[in-house]
């Protein structure tokens, strides 16, 4: 990097840096959007330069690193400077105007000539190639040296291993997962449709690797995007860096999908991968929890259904990388390694021989997590494992972001015991170095191998504060969920003082909240809040509404929220209304009043309207009022129309006769639809005196205007009751001038003289014989020119004009487009109707059957009817087996529109062939939709005909099928196809250990009962009972249920003992509802044994909702279990338990009741804190 353009990025990030720590201090945003809003506002650098002003440009000049410094173009230094000025004047330094001026130019000049010298200039990030970049730039963990030599004896036989340079890649081991995944690249690559490689499985596997060679072999060429953040991704997607040539590298990619804007970054990846050719999108997750979180179903809002759509997509893959090696695998291994002679893999072999975890200990995973594991004291010193400690709790807590000393420090010192504090205050500093340097001040050693530390340290450039991050593998075999509560006090006490991320701070106060930590929550929420996240404030109000000081905070929250967050406003005004707290109403309203521009009437008119609605007292909406009052004459003429609805309501109504004179007098009558278009908002309001004087302007105009645009303008005139001026320009005779080759204006004139009974008009328009002009094929994108003539026509034979109406059918008949079924139908309608046989003739001589759109057949239904009624049965049936031929048999929502126009239109006769074209594409179970659908529309015998041919035909269906099957025939009383179905045997040679869903079986019992075939039934539910599959627990339960109603008990009673003794019990809501189940059944001996294998130990808490905590609580209960109680804790522990059981101050992190506390304690804290920094 050059001199120049390392000063100018010291310049700006360092005035940056500046400016938002002053900010902070203050209680006020620094965001990008509010730097936006502020040189816009305040038009700074030029109106016009900031017109295209972003926050992307923040970004781009004063990023956190130099080396992603953008210089900016020369047209845009007004932008840089105003930019620069802006935080000198929140930092209160000088501007630097001059220097930075000096600076850009020179840093050009320096990039130029270096271009010209042939030296390697920056590329801005995303623009280097695959192959330029090292494996270790890529987060390719590095592989750990063998802690000491093998023994001599072992390596007798084979030549002495070499000690690779630490830091290079070890040779590559490649595996079936590499071979299936350099296949499914290369096609993108190449320029084939985009795809995203999704590489799931533990820690340390070599997902990254795997990547990292499977790019560097399929697009070594191709540009390589590395995004670090959703907002990132959401950059390149929106400038469109993300296209055909370029691999989007996406490793970790939960840091991305967990950011509060991950789920709009998945949704426009998914857009772009699927409209864009030619991506190579490759990510990597770890199997839990990411993958499964991510990709989970039948949450409740199903949160994650946007990243599930990207991840399971056509345009996706998931690619396993297993944990263990094969047995063939490890002798390859050994093969390599011996090749090769790289220690690292010999070494990496050995210690994964027992368990075939190979790939692992090339970083000596398993090793650090046994030296963790084995507790303080031992690998690691009493402050070191707590500095570990906290990390990783933090880190499982949602404080994504690397972690400051200061928060890491604070939290390890609360949890060490007295004996076991440093004596200094910057004691975690030098113990800091050693957890990620590996070398203790005493020449020790803290890492494993030399190489593998618990913590690491990244630095966002050189020489500035280090921030902490712990190995992802400690943190990913730790995660467990275990009995006790996640995070001390001191550590949530350092997440509140040292959390700066926004990110981190929603996610740690969720965290907090909904383990009871009430206190903690809206702490960090006011962190949050004066960091310029105004969601924080609205829940602040909501969740202090029943604290004795609530409407303190009500005021801190009006304070705070940033006024140009309309959504976050909108929110909070009610909250403060539903609370009572009108001062803080008032308070707020004042704010949004300061902040907005009194001359922009628009925002006025919303915010007089957002007042009403938020209860603010009288006389600040009319200050308000007041204020754009002074400001008339700075108001935009042309925004006054569209905002007068808003105005004619509450203290604003006295502006509206001064603005509405205002847009009339200024408006410009050339624009005929503006001017129709106030006019119709002058009427709304009541403007008479506005609407006079813009009607007198424009009969003074109409002279001088285009004769083609009076008769809208006369029209529009007509609407309001301006007959007057209507009059006026009819004085004008556009009757005589208008042109004639547009439909919708000859139309309109001819509606608006017959309106004013100006019949001498009308003889002068149909003397010019308009319809031998009229174009009648027009531009149907533009406008519904069809449904235009046909009102010109209806409009000629209102007028008695035969002559014309001869002229124009003829035209019509001959040359209208016929792609739109409702034209079609329409003229034919309208020939049928004035007796034109021939014009209908000569219409349908043009075959339109042929020409018609058949895309959407409901669409055809309007022109099967005129042909119906008008008794065209060739065109009908030509019409009709055209429906059967076109219609897209794949797309079933398409055929039931087909089979239910046909039937409505009289086309019955089409019913039988489209089936049977659609059989013959479709599995015949896909038809049994059709049955219902049928038997609804009134076509029973249809519906009878494809139940049977359905019920003879389909093979080898599944158990849902079975289900569907039955259910169609039944609720259309397809009996006899009920019975020619089960008569075939195909309910004896159902899979019952594979049923597709957990409620299948249980739904088929059902449907047998409901189809009265109680015999087939029994004989089902006891091959139900022996083969439903034990890791089922939800189909258990469903099937349980289900024999219960129907009064099984042989085969209930094999389910439950099978139940009792053996069903898998992962699922936490499963657990809940099979003892629920083995209540009903008066099973009380089964609850008794299953209880006794312990669910609680064994249920999986991660996937587990609030919701299924509490379903379990409830059986425990309704069971009598003495484990209820204990669950209950734990549920509460880990903040998975309804709030409304909490006492009302929260919990304590050591889970006992929190003492009364204030919102003013917290006010009076932060004070002090601040006064002692």
């Amino acid at each position: 990097m050059g001199p120049a353009r390392q000063r100018l990025w010291a310049l700006m990030r360092g005035l940056r840096e500046k400016a938002e720590e002053v900010r902070r201090a203050q209680g006020l945003s620094a965001s990008q959007r509010t730097v936006v809003r502020e040189l816009k506002t305040s038009g700074g650098g030029g109106a016009r330069q900031l017109a295209g002003f972003s926050g992307q440009r923040i970004s781009d000049w004063a990023p956190k690193e130099p080396s992603r410094l953008v210089i900016p173009q020369a047209r845009s230094d007004d932008q840089a400077v105003a930019l620069a000025a802006l935080y000198a004047a929140w930092a209160g330094v000088p501007p630097p105007g001059r220097e930075l001026r000096d600076l850009l130019e020179q840093a050009r000049d320096e990039e130029e000539r270096r271009r010209r010298e042939g030296g390697a200039v920056p590329p801005p990030v995303g623009h280097r190639i695959v192959r330029e970049h090292t494996a270790g730039e890529l987060e390719v963990s590095e592989a750990s040296p063998p802690g000491r030599p093998e023994p001599a004896a072992r390596l007798s036989r084979t030549p002495s291993p070499t000690r690779s340079p630490v830091g290079s890649p070890t040779p590559y081991l490649t595996r079936d997962h590499d071979r299936a995944l350099r296949e499914y690249l290369t096609s993108a690559a190449a320029g084939g449709s985009s795809v995203l490689a999704v590489l799931t499985g533990d820690s340390s596997t070599g997902k990254t690797r795997a990547m990292y060679e499977a790019v560097r072999e399929v697009a070594p060429d191709h540009r390589l995007l590395r995004p670090p953040s959703a907002r990132s991704l959401l950059t390149l997607l929106a400038e469109d860096e993300v296209r055909d040539g370029c691999v989007l590298w996406l490793n970790e990619f939960q840091r991305i999908l967990h950011d509060r804007e991950g789920d709009e970054a998945a949704v426009e990846l998914t857009e772009v991968l699927q409209r864009q050719p030619g991506i190579v999108a490759v990510a990597t997750l770890w199997e839990d929890p990411y993958w499964r979180d991510f990709t989970v179903q039948g949450l409740p809002r199903d949160p994650s259904r946007h990243t599930r759509s990207l991840l399971t997509g056509a345009h996706a893959r998931r690619f396993r990388v297993p944990r263990e090696l094969t047995a063939d695998e490890r002798a390859r291994w050994r093969k390599l390694a011996h090749d090769s002679g790289d220690a690292r893999l010999t070494a990496a072999g050995g210690a994964g021989a027992a368990d075939g975890q190979v790939v692992q200990h090339l970083s000596g995973g398993p090793e650090l997590l046994d030296a963790y594991l084995s507790g303080p004291g031992g690998h690691f010193t009493s402050r070191e494992h707590a500095l570990v400690t906290v990390a990783l709790a933090a880190r499982r807590l949602g404080h994504q972001a690397p972690f400051p000393e200061q928060l890491l420090a604070a939290a390890a010192d609360g949890d060490l015991a007295p004996h076991e504090r440093a004596s200094r205050a910057d004691w975690a500093g030098p113990e800091l170095d050693a957890l990620t340097g590996g070398v203790r001040s005493d020449g020790s050693r803290a890492d494993i191998r030399r190489t593998l530390t618990p913590l690491r340290a990244l630095r966002e450039s050189a020489g500035a504060p280090p921030g902490y991050e712990p190995a992802d593998y400690l943190l990913q075999h730790t995660a467990r969920p275990r009995r006790g509560r996640e995070g001390s006090a001191a550590l949530w006490e350092a997440l509140v003082r040292h959390t700066k991320d926004l990110e981190d701070l929603h996610r740690l106060q969720a965290a907090a909240w909904k383990r009871g930590l009430f206190r903690y929550a809206l702490r960090l929420d006011r962190r949050a809040a004066i960091a310029g996240t105004s969601d924080a404030c609205v829940r602040i109000v909501q969740r202090t509404a029943r604290h004795p000081d609530a409407a303190r905070a009500a005021a801190w929250a009006a304070a705070h929220v940033d006024v140009s967050d309309v959504p976050a406003v909108a929110r909070l005004f009610p909250a403060l209304l539903a609370s009572g707290f009108q001062a803080s109403v008032d308070a707020l309203a004042r704010r949004l009043l300061a902040a907005a521009d009194p001359s922009d009437v628009g925002a006025v008119g919303a915010l007089v309207v957002r007042l009403g609605k938020g209860g603010v007292s009288a006389e600040i909406a009319a200050a308000l009022v007041d204020s754009l009052e002074a400001h008339l004459d700075r108001v935009d003429p042309d925004a006054i129309g569209p905002a007068l609805t808003d105005l004619v309501q509450g203290p604003a109504q006295r502006l509206v006769r001064p603005l509405a004179h205002r847009a009339a007098d200024r408006a410009d009558l050339t624009d005929v639809w503006r001017v129709g278009r106030l006019m119709h908002q002058l009427h709304r309001a009541g403007a008479s005196e506005a609407m006079a004087t813009l009607t007198t302007r424009l009969v003074a105009q109409a002279p001088h205007m285009a004769p083609d645009d009076l008769p809208l303008l006369m029209e529009r005139l007509r609407q309001v009751g301006a007959e007057q001026a209507v009059d006026a320009l009819l004085a004008l005779d556009p009757a005589a001038r208008i042109g004639l080759t547009q439909a919708d204006v000859v139309l309109c004139l001819l509606q608006v003289l017959r309106e004013a009974g100006d019949a001498d008009g009308v003889r002068t328009l149909l003397g010019r014989s308009p319809a031998r002009h009229v174009d009648v094929i027009g531009d149907p994108d533009f406008y519904d020119i069809g449904s235009v003539l046909c009102e010109l026509l209806t409009e000629f034979g209102r007028l008695g004009a035969e002559e014309e109406c001869a002229v124009l059918a003829d035209r019509l008949a001959a040359g209208i487009g016929m792609e739109a079924p409702d034209t079609v139908a329409k003229l034919l309608d309208l020939f049928h109707s004035t007796g034109r046989v021939e014009n209908v003739r000569r219409l349908l001589a043009r075959r339109p059957m042929a020409e018609v759109d058949y895309e959407d057949p409901t669409e055809l239904r309007s022109l099967l009817e005129t042909l119906l009624r008008l008794g065209t049965s060739a065109e009908f049936d030509e019409l009709t087996s055209a429906v059967v031929s076109h219609v897209d048999i794949t797309d079933a929502d398409f055929v039931a529109e087909a089979v239910g126009v046909l039937w409505e239109t009289g086309g019955e006769r089409g019913i039988a062939p489209l089936l049977e074209r659609a059989s013959a594409h479709r599995p015949y179970e896909d038809m049994a939709f059709l049955v219902r659908l049928l038997s609804l529309v009134g076509a029973e015998d249809a519906a009878l005909r494809l139940a049977r041919h359905i019920a003879r035909h389909v093979e080898s269906p599944g158990v849902d099928t079975m289900d569907r099957l039955l259910w169609f025939f039944t609720e259309a009383d397809a009996s006899e196809a009920v019975g020619i179905l089960l008569d075939r045997g195909l309910l004896d040679r159902l899979d019952t250990a594979a049923p597709a869903e957990p409620w299948a079986l249980a739904d088929l019992l059902n449907s047998l009962h409901e189809a009265e075939r109680l015999e087939d039934a029994r004989r089902f539910a006891d091959r139900a009972a022996a083969g439903i599959p034990l890791s089922d627990i939800y189909g258990i339960g469903n099937l349980l249920t289900a024999m219960t109603a129907h009064d099984l008990p042989g085969p209930r009673e094999t389910l439950i003992r099978r139940a009792a003794a053996g069903a898998a019990l992962t699922h936490m809501n499963g657990v809940a509802e099979l003892i629920e189940a083995f209540l009903e059944a008066g099973a009380t001996d089964a609850v008794d044994e299953l209880l006794c294998r312990d669910p609680l130990a064994r249920t999986d808490r991660a996937l587990a909702t609030e919701a299924c905590h509490e379903a379990l609580l409830t059986a425990l209960h309704k069971a009598g279990s003495p484990q209820a109680a204990d669950f209950a804790q734990q549920a509460r522990d880990t903040g998975r338990l309804s709030l409304d059981r909490r006492p009302p101050y929260g919990l304590n992190p050591d889970g006992h009741p929190a003492a009364p506390w204030s919102w003013g304690d917290e006010e009076s804290a932060a004070a002090t804190a601040s006064r002692a920094s």
